[in-house]
C-alpha cells in the first residue's frame, strides 16, 4: 500500500486548569475604639488589635461557622498613673456571603463582601490607678460585622463588639481590621 490510511488528527485538548493557590497563614491587625467616654479617658481611644491570620480570606459561598479570636491592648499615662488594658476575645461567629457567583463564572471578583454575627467570652486585665482597679476578670461578648475580601491575600472588616462591663468599665466598641495572608 502506497498511502497510509487516513487518520484524523487528535482533537486539541483543553489544558488542565491549575488549582487555585490560596494562602492560609498571615496576620490580622487593626484598631479598637471603645464607645465609653470613661474607658477612652482612662485607657485611650485607639487600641491596637492583632491576631494570627489562620485560614483563607475568601468567604464561603454558603453560611459558615468560624472561630473569632482577637487581642486588644492599650497603655496610657493619666494623672501620674500608668494605666493599661489588655483584652482577649474568643468566640464563634456565623458568616453569610453577600454575593452570588454565576454558574459560568471563570474567575473570582476582586471584592467578595460578607456579614456576620458572633458570641463568645472576654478576658480583661485592667489597671487604672485613678479608679483603684488592678486585676483581671471574664465577661461575655457579642458582635456584628461586615467585611470584604480583597483578592486572594487580604480583607478589611468593621465590627461592633458588645462586651459585658468588667471592673466597672464598659469595654464595648468598634473594631476595624485588615488581614493579610502570605
Amino acid at each position: 500500500m502506497l498511502f497510509a490510511p487516513y487518520q484524523a488528527a487528535p482533537a486539541p485538548t483543553e489544558p488542565e486548569p491549575t488549582p487555585l493557590k490560596v494562602p492560609y497563614l498571615g496576620l490580622n491587625v487593626g484598631t479598637f475604639v471603645p464607645t465609653s467616654a470613661l474607658t477612652r479617658s482612662r485607657f485611650g481611644g485607639n487600641w491596637q488589635t492583632f491576631s494570627p491570620g489562620l485560614g483563607t480570606v475568601l468567604p464561603s459561598l454558603k453560611p459558615t461557622r468560624l472561630p473569632d479570636f482577637s487581642l486588644a491592648t492599650r497603655r496610657r499615662s493619666v494623672g501620674g498613673f500608668n494605666n493599661k488594658a489588655f483584652l482577649v476575645l474568643l468566640g464563634i461567629q456565623q458568616q453569610w456571603p453577600l454575593f452570588t457567583l454565576s454558574e459560568d463564572a471563570t474567575r473570582l471578583p476582586t471584592f467578595l463582601p460578607y456579614a456576620g454575627v458572633g458570641a463568645g467570652a472576654t478576658y480583661a486585665n485592667l489597671r487604672s490607678g485613678a479608679d483603684n482597679v488592678n486585676g483581671s476578670a471574664f465577661g461575655a461578648s457579642a458582635s456584628a460585622y461586615v467585611g470584604t475580601s480583597i483578592g486572594l491575600n487580604a480583607f478589611i472588616e468593621a465590627r461592633y463588639r458588645l462586651l459585658s462591663p468588667i471592673k466597672g468599665f464598659n469595654l464595648s466598641g468598634t473594631q476595624v481590621s485588615i488581614g493579610l495572608r502570605f
